[in-house]
């Protein structure tokens, strides 16, 4: 890069990162040039020796200045000896604008980006938009490169609202882990500064509980099959007395339609035995994932198996017929499953199924249902 060009590359991208050195050998520039390569794809990298450029530039080299076209548009790093990751979370927590309006267009790079995501629920009409939306910067500020604040249409995006254990009522203020899909919503409409970077705060130090969402507990478990609902998992999932094996399905699912009558004749296959293993199902899409869970769900059906006294899950890579998941859990289970056995035993005789159903290749999975909107 020359003095001819540096001016038009500083303002070729949304994001440029330009490495100022006295020589291409110098130290931390091979670490700068790991980075780069690394993500090309992500934002835009130069390298400059040039003298001419380092005086235009206004910096001492080694020096790394991010260039951006919203916020501050210069930012430079405070470091002249990092790292690959010293460098990749800085130009991270700084590749986004302090407050921005999410959508399909930028959602990816949020999700992406390896931080809680804050969102501001507002109806584009309401009145105090602009006052909502500003009351979100100190907060943002504060937790800049630790947490990425976003506002949102309200009305056009309620579907990711409700994905995200809202109300439905705006405006409305919601923070999420989406590396641990959990999420924490602000009990409150009445948004602030001191508000929103109170919870904020509370977040941050960890003092926070996520809001799980669950189905009731079903007054009745009459089902061949056990129904798990969010609140229940801990209870049922970690029960060290038992063998578990869980699907984990959403209602639309064809793949999960179709394996039900298959998973409801394992349940019954094992109901002599239920005091020793729980064959359960649970609705994904309506019932969280508590953080003790060491697993997310990307597609249905999910099947896990948990063997008693353990905190381990096996995943079911079978086919879904009922011979292999019968021939899986008897292979797999901690717990005699034959009910003429004393629980406890080390090992059982179970007869053979004599089931010829070929249900469809657990290869086959439906990934969940993206919100319109994002």
């Amino acid at each position: 890069m020359t003095a001819t060009n540096h001016a038009e590359f500083k303002g070729a991208d949304k994001i440029v990162v330009i490495a100022y050195a006295s020589s291409t050998s110098d130290e931390p520039i091979p670490v700068f040039s790991q980075v780069a390569e690394k993500h090309r794809d992500d934002y835009l990298f130069g390298l400059s020796t040039d003298a001419a450029v380092i005086e235009e530039a206004g910096v001492k080299p080694p020096a790394v200045v991010i260039y951006r076209k919203f916020d501050e548009p210069r930012l430079d790093f405070d470091k002249t000896s990092f790292t690959a990751e010293d460098l990749e979370t800085y130009i991270k927590g700084n590749s986004m604008p302090l407050v921005d309006e999410v959508g399909p267009e930028n959602y990816g790079s949020y999700a992406n980006a390896g931080l809680p995501l804050a969102y501001l629920f507002v109806d584009p009409a309401d009145a105090k938009h602009a006052e909502l939306v500003a009351a979100l910067k100190p907060a943002a500020l504060k937790h800049k490169g630790k947490m990425n604040f976003v506002h949102i249409d309200a009305v056009k995006f309620a579907d990711h609202g409700k994905a995200l254990n809202l109300k439905g009522e705006w405006p409305a203020f919601v923070i999420q882990d989406i590396g641990n899909n959990l999420k924490y919503p602000f009990d409150s409409n009445e948004i602030t500064a001191e508000s929103i970077t109170a919870f904020s705060d509370s977040f941050a130090d960890g003092s926070m509980k996520p809001k799980l969402k669950s189905e009731p507990v079903p007054a009745t478990q009459d089902e061949p099959v056990y129904t798990l609902v969010g609140s229940e998992f801990d209870k049922v999932i970690f029960d060290d007395s038992k063998d578990v094996f869980v699907e984990f399905y959403a209602t639309w699912c064809g793949h999960c339609k179709r394996l039900k009558p298959t998973w409801d004749s394992l349940g019954e296959k094992f109901a002599a035995v239920k005091d020793r293993i729980t064959i359960a199902k649970m609705e994904a899409t309506e019932n969280d994932l508590p953080p003790s869970a060491p697993f997310k769900v990307s597609g249905f059906p999910t099947i896990k198996f948990k063997k008693a006294g353990t905190r381990e899950f096996i995943d079911y890579e079978g086919d879904r017929s009922l011979e292999s998941l019968i021939e899986f859990v008897e292979a797999n289970a901690a717990n005699p499953l034959d009910s003429s056995a004393a629980a406890g035993s080390s090992s059982a005789v179970v007869e053979e199924s004599t089931s010829t159903s070929t249900e469809v290749a657990a290869e086959e999975t439906e990934t969940p249902e993206r919100h319109e909107e994002l």
